[in-house]
């Protein structure tokens, strides 16, 4: 064999090598995921069976936080005066993985068990896990709910005074309307879809994602890093501000409102189905003022991305 050859075959094993020992390092030291696993298929949707039930009296709650590793957590309404915390799972649980639940004063804490970090470099199966909640139909309290890796879905509407949502990993869909006063949504990397929000103040962000509101009454900020907006407004409260880095923005608004306009996209196109005056050559900063007061405020910019505004 060619000397070079050689060289270039063992210089190549050499860095496989390094490769998978820097790979075992990591996995040993830290795990991955649930159990460990490092290399490891998510199997969502599989066959389930319920791990843990409770039946949580609410009583003068006016808090109840959700707190989860690596759950899918699923919020549905009951005809019930308590709480129902369900937990299922692909696997069989140790009683150290189910869920815990603490009352504190007027709060109800609702948290994830210690899953055990056991390392297994090639393990083809990470399970469904899920965590199914039913408020009663007459909470109309604060709910907070936090997952490290997981989906959020709400299959019922929530009439609540705060719903706070915060995910590191998974999407967050509402089937429903959801009514509070103050909405604040974050995923960092996940979309954002809730079907109709009716609300005084939001707040919903996502650094890998898109945001998409069927339906949207309040006022407050979008913020999509890497991904689009896309809203339809309802009834618009005082002011809109939504930001993309990396994506289109599209809104419509309610005709017949007076509002101050102010778009600009770095590169992109702005359009609109209202007269506005550019204020660069590019045409890409543009401004309006529309309608006799009081002026409700709209302010759009997308880094690299359209702005689309219409009135319906």
């Amino acid at each position: 064999m060619n000397k070079n050859l050689k060289i270039i075959n063992i210089t190549i094993w050499v860095i496989v090598i390094i490769f998978l020992i820097g790979i075992l390092i990591y996995g040993v030291s830290n795990g991955v995921g649930r159990g460990g696993n490092f290399f490891s298929i998510n199997l969502r949707n599989g066959a389930t069976s319920v791990q843990k039930e409770e039946i949580i009296q609410l009583d003068k709650c006016d808090n109840i936080n959700l707190d989860f590793s690596s759950d899918d957590i699923i919020i549905s309404l009951t005809d019930d005066d308590n709480v129902k915390v369900v937990q299922k799972s692909g696997n069989k649980l140790s009683e150290d993985e189910k869920f815990t639940f603490s009352k504190d004063e007027n709060t109800i804490n609702i948290k994830s068990g210690n899953f055990k970090k056991v390392f297994n470099i090639f393990f083809f199966g990470s399970f469904d896990n899920k965590i199914e909640l039913s408020i009663p139909k007459k909470y109309n309290k604060s709910l907070d709910i936090k997952t490290n890796s997981g989906n959020i879905e709400v299959m019922d509407n929530l009439n609540l005074d705060k719903f706070i949502s915060y995910q590191s990993s998974g999407d967050f869909k509402c089937r429903k309307t959801i009514t509070a006063n103050d909405v604040n949504l974050k995923t960092s990397s996940g979309s954002i879809r809730p079907e109709d929000l009716v609300t005084k103040s939001y707040n919903l962000r996502t650094s890998s994602g898109d945001i998409v509101v069927g339906t949207l009454s309040g006022s407050g900020e979008l913020e999509a890093s890497s991904g689009s907006i896309k809203i339809d407004y309802k009834e618009m409260g005082d002011r809109l501000k939504a930001h993309t880095s990396s994506g289109d923005i599209k809104v419509n608004i309610p005709k017949g409102i007076s509002f101050n306009f102010y778009a600009e996209c770095s590169s992109g196109d702005i359009s609109t189905d209202f007269d506005v005056s550019y204020s660069s050559k590019k045409k890409n900063r543009a401004t309006a003022k529309l309608g006799n007061g009081p002026y409700k405020e709209i302010n759009l910019s997308a880094n690299s991305g359209d702005i689309k505004v219409y009135q319906k």
